[in-house]
């Protein structure tokens, strides 16, 4: 179309240059036109003649395609294996010629293709036999398993076993005693010392002045009815300490011990003495009373 367009512009182009007449004009653009469309008619049959070469040509080619499929139908697995290896070239070139061919073309080989492809490799054929089969990973019950076994409120074993009990001796400090009664008198002389008197002195004093009648005496005596804190001090003197901790080597110690409580005492009347022994959960004690 482009081209019949070309050559009517250049073949006005040419008559208005020559100036010819009307009549001359119109027979000129007819002889034109005739010639243009005789081209293109020979240009049609041109292309008419090479689109039916082309069809013939892949008619061929898809008979030639249908046959060798057949034929590989027939053959073995082997064959079939060595025949998809060989088809491969055949099928890039159907691919090529495709590219040419209108869509119709395309959709009838796309069959064919399907029907080229490899069998399934042979070991996906074979069974599976015992030996390939993989073992179970569930382990069996035995009496190996590390299951815990049952145990009652306490943590003992239900079914009655044995319980073994791991003991631990642990080495207890040497026992070294020493004199309570000597640790009382030298807390008592350190009292005094102090600016303190003892009771049973004070009581003595108030019978010779007659304050105080025998009988009184007798029934105050030694402690005038005064009350009394006590301090406890282990008897194991390698274990002695104070309420805080501090260790107490000796009775000297010890006595230092109760005598500095007892002289923040406000009254100067005072008395200590050893109660005795009192027993604690794994410790004896001695009990120091300090009568106030």
């Amino acid at each position: 179309m482009l081209k019949k367009v070309w050559f009517m512009f250049v073949l006005w182009s040419v008559l208005m240059v020559s100036g010819c007449s009307g009549k001359q004009k119109e027979d000129v653009v007819c002889n034109v036109v005739s010639e243009v469309e005789s081209s293109e008619m020979d240009a049609a049959e041109d292309l008419k003649a090479d689109i039916d070469e082309m069809e013939n040509s892949d008619v061929s080619m898809e008979t030639e395609q249908i046959e060798r499929a057949e034929t590989e139908e027939q053959s073995g697995d082997s064959s079939n294996v060595e025949a998809s290896n060989t088809e491969e070239p055949t099928a890039d070139m159907t691919t090529t010629g495709a590219d040419a061919k209108p869509s119709t073309t395309e959709a009838q080989s796309e069959p064919e293709t399907v029907t080229t492809q490899p069998a399934a490799p042979p070991m996906e054929q074979q069974p599976t036999t015992p030996e390939q089969t993989p073992p179970s990973t569930e382990a069996p019950a035995t009496e190996d398993n590390n299951t815990p076994p049952d145990t009652d409120d306490r943590g003992n074993p239900a079914d009655g076993s044995p319980v073994f009990e791991i003991t631990f001796n642990i080495p207890q400090a040497e026992y070294v005693g020493y004199d309570a009664d000597h640790v009382a008198r030298l807390a008592v002389e350190k009292c005094k010392a102090a600016g303190m008197i003892t009771l049973p002195e004070n009581l003595d004093r108030l019978l010779a002045e007659g304050k105080i009648t025998q009988e009184e005496y007798d029934e105050y005596y030694p402690y005038d009815g005064c009350g009394y804190y006590s301090v406890f001090v282990e008897t194991n003197l390698n274990l002695a300490s104070t309420i805080s901790g501090e260790r107490l080597c000796s009775e000297e110690e010890i006595a230092d011990y109760i005598a500095g409580m007892m002289v923040l005492e406000v009254e100067p009347y005072f008395y200590i003495e050893c109660a005795g022994v009192y027993q604690g959960n794994s410790v004896e004690f001695y009990e120091f009373r300090c009568y106030r």
